[in-house]
């Protein structure tokens, strides 16, 4: 699973809001939702932001070459 997606899902879970709520606040179609958690629909960086915003948290992404 997508770590974005299970992050995702992890501060949905913690702050207690539904797909349609995340729905409502987003402007995001409930249904596209639901295929982001799922897996069934590639969930962007930029878009995962914007989920993330609405629940009240920032996201950061840090890019850096894997260390072997």
């Amino acid at each position: 699973m997508n770590e974005g997606v299970q992050l995702l899902k992890e501060v949905m879970s913690h702050t207690g809001t539904t797909q349609n709520v995340l729905s409502e606040w987003s402007g995001v179609h409930q249904p596209s939702i639901s295929q982001f958690l799922a897996g069934r629909t590639a969930l962007s960086d930029a878009m995962l932001d914007r989920l993330m915003s609405c629940l009240g948290y920032r996201l950061e992404v840090v890019r850096s070459p894997h260390s072997n």
